[in-house]
C-alpha cells in the first residue's frame, strides 16, 4: 500500500485462507475476498469471523466486480 500510495480502504486482499489472508486484510483495514479454489469452503467462509467482504468461486469473478 505504501509503495502504491494507496490507503487501506482502497485495497482488496484476496486469498484462499480465511485464517491468514482474510484476517490479515481485515486487520489492515482492507476489503477482503476469499477464493474457494483452495483451503476454505463456502460454509466456512459464510461463518468466518472476521467475515470476508466477498466470497468468490474463482479469481475470474473479480473481473465482473471491479
Amino acid at each position: 500500500m505504501q509503495h502504491l500510495g494507496l490507503p487501506a480502504e482502497r485495497c482488496l486482499m484476496t486469498g484462499d485462507r480465511l485464517e491468514t489472508d482474510v484476517r490479515m486484510g481485515k486487520e489492515a483495514g482492507m476489503y477482503a475476498a476469499v477464493v474457494l479454489t483452495g483451503a476454505s469452503a463456502r460454509q466456512q467462509a459464510e461463518q468466518a469471523v472476521p467475515a470476508p467482504d466477498l466470497i468468490l468461486e474463482n479469481l475470474g469473478e473479480l473481473l465482473g466486480i471491479l
